[in-house]
């Protein structure tokens, strides 16, 4: 299996986009703690690329412009591709839209690691509940299951993952796709459509109901950002040219059950209040439990940190910063 850079070795220099997101954020800080990366980061904002903290070399510039991509990825060991933008929800609004914020500014990022000319490992963040064929059947999905989404925002994750895998096949990328379940673990704003877990609690902080979208009863594979960091650095050395790896928990738990379980954490009532005429909320998924057997067998990599453990995590945490 793939090992991380040791701290003997002089340390890898890995480009991040995405790094302001909240699991951008997360992962870099992550990977800068082992002590054995350097980091560079893209950001279109000046205060990022300007400010030069969290000993990140902030690159500013944008996946639109190929110079931009050109400069960013020269003398990268590796990268993780972060960065997308919309939702499941978001996406079926403007489908052609969708398409141009992610995939062309991918392809961008794609010709400009060829332009180096010599082989970099990329790590994908691909999605894990938005990929999969819906069954009746509630069997939690494998990575070779039917990948049929139902909405642009997995249709855009999928071509880019083929796209990646074209690459590999011809020679100057190893990529490592992971298709992530419904990650969590830190704040997040409450416009978000995506987040859940992060969004009820600025709701719960505020003594305020908790926004939900679609189906309550809808049930998910939720993991911890710590879980997601680590099987990141995991496949910074991949061992195949190309390969898929869902990351989740193998478990799965509705958006009532996550409701009741940050009840419990707080120890008072959570309002609800599910909203309507929201456009696509109707056709989420039922249903989406990840099959993790490949990353434990492969990688050696299970999550560490538990739902209900993680949910109270985050909220002493948010809590103590209130």
């Amino acid at each position: 299996m793939p090992r991380p850079a040791t701290s003997a070795s002089a340390p890898r220099l890995i480009g991040i986009t995405g790094a302001t997101g909240f699991m951008g954020k997360y992962i870099t800080q992550s990977l800068l703690a082992t002590g054995r990366y350097r980091i560079r980061a893209l950001s279109r904002f000046a205060a990022d690329a300007e400010s030069g903290r969290e000993a990140v070399e902030w690159r500013r510039g944008d996946l639109n412009s190929p110079p931009d991509c050109e400069a960013f990825v020269r003398g990268l060991d590796a990268v993780i591709h972060l960065a997308h933008t919309n939702t499941p929800l978001s996406s079926q609004r403007d489908w052609a839209g969708d398409a141009v914020l992610n995939i062309v500014p991918t392809l961008n990022l794609i010709e400009a690691l060829r332009r180096e000319s010599r082989p970099i490992d990329l790590v994908f963040a691909s999605s894990g509940g938005a990929m999969y064929e819906a069954r009746a059947e509630r069997a939690p999905f494998k990575e070779s299951d039917a990948a049929h989404p139902a909405s642009p925002y997995g249709i855009a994750k999928l071509a880019i993952e083929h796209y990646l895998r074209l690459a590999a096949d011809q020679g100057w990328l190893r990529v490592t796709a992971l298709r992530i379940g419904n990650a969590y673990g830190t704040p997040l704003p409450p416009q978000r459509r995506q987040g859940l877990i992060g969004v009820a609690m600025y709701h719960v902080l505020r003594g305020e109901p908790v926004p939900i979208y679609g189906d309550p009863r809808n049930v998910r594979d939720w993991v911890h950002l710590a879980d997601v960091a680590e099987i990141v650095e995991r496949c910074l050395e991949p061992q195949r040219p190309f390969d898929i790896f869902n990351v989740g928990s193998g478990r799965g738990a509705s958006t009532d059950d996550i409701l009741d379980l940050i009840e419990k954490a707080i120890g008072r009532p959570v309002g609800r209040r599910r909203l309507v005429g929201v456009d696509g909320a109707d056709r989420l998924a039922s249903w989406a439990v990840l099959d993790i057997g490949k990353a434990e067998r492969e990688l050696g990599w299970r999550p560490k940190v538990s739902l209900e453990s993680g949910i109270e995590r985050l909220w002493r945490e948010y809590k103590d910063k209130s």
